[in-house]
């Protein structure tokens, strides 16, 4: 007999249950930009309602290269947890593709969480990889393939998003 697991939608993490308890919330319009690092009081986020883009840009902001998109769920500024100053590593721009609901954790709190729970630093450690994942593939997509592959590849992914819109046709 095989036995039925929860769909990956519906597993709790501890990640999750960390911002359950103890997450403040902030609204971010549309178009805004999202500068996690800027922040005085480094946080741990997660979106929670909306979208976020997430582009590199090159340093006169002419060359964009869009890497991914940030859905509910989705968590980000973990770079702090591991680094005890600010390094400028972070170059990506998030902008609010809609109105987005962000809940931030201080990092303090979540490095106090991590003692009691082991797995806290292991989800963390999976989503940096899942995330040098993304960009090393889109790294390979504007070296080795063409224009038309890149776009088409665009297209899919962002017909993947939650809040992708079908054509009636």
């Amino acid at each position: 007999m095989i036995q039925q697991t929860k769909p990956v939608a519906e597993i709790d993490s501890a990640i999750k249950g960390l911002f359950r308890a103890h997450a403040l919330t902030r609204k971010v319009k549309r178009r805004s930009v999202v500068v996690p690092y800027a922040d005085p009081q480094k946080s741990l986020f997660m979106v929670s309602k909306g979208s976020l883009r997430v582009s590199l840009c090159s340093e006169g902001g002419d060359d964009v290269i869009h890497l991914c998109h940030f859905a509910p769920g989705d968590v980000f500024g973990e770079q702090g947890l591991f680094d005890n100053e600010y390094t400028p590593l972070t170059t990506a721009t998030m902008q609010a593709r809609t109105d987005v609901e962000i809940l931030s954790i201080p990092h303090q709190l979540v490095k106090r969480a991590a003692l009691i729970d082991k797995k806290i630093y292991a989800e963390i450690s999976s989503l940096i990889n899942q995330r040098l994942a993304t960009a090393t593939t889109k790294l390979t997509q504007v070296v080795f393939s063409d224009l038309e592959q890149r776009c088409y590849d665009c297209l899919l992914d962002m017909t993947r998003l939650p809040d992708a819109m079908t054509h009636p046709d």
